[in-house]
């Protein structure tokens, strides 16, 4: 399982933790963590800037937690997925937790993916 987070939108330090907490807790294999950056004009503002010290501490942090944590300005939710996806199959950190690979028989009755596309918050400029 991988997830990401972007920052710079007024979260804590605190908050970042607890995330990354969490997805150890529930078995997250993977995280990327990057800088959210205003795509146009429409959207929310950048509150602050992450220093790359900060993201550096954010790796270290995840190796603690053994999670596959990529931390960097630029690096988005796909950023070396396919590199990613493979070491965490191959050489993942906590084997004792790694789920079982879902096949076509155990996801047979979960329900679809919602396109969620449309419901990403746009905040008008006051």
């Amino acid at each position: 399982m991988k997830t990401g987070l972007m920052l710079g939108l007024g979260e804590s330090p605190a908050e970042i933790e607890a995330v990354l907490h969490d997805c150890a807790r529930v078995g997250v294999d993977a995280v990327t963590v990057g800088q959210y950056l205003q795509p146009d004009t429409s959207c929310l503002l950048v509150e602050r800037y992450v220093t790359p010290e900060e993201f550096a501490e954010l790796e270290a942090l995840g190796a603690a937690m053994r999670l596959r944590l990529i931390a960097a300005p630029f690096v988005r939710s796909s950023y070396r997925a396919g590199e990613l996806l493979t070491a965490v199959r191959w050489t993942h950190p906590n084997e004792t937790t790694r789920r079982p690979r879902e096949t076509a028989e155990t996801t047979r009755n979960r329900e679809p993916l919602r396109d969620c596309s449309e419901t990403t918050a746009r905040v008008p400029r006051a």
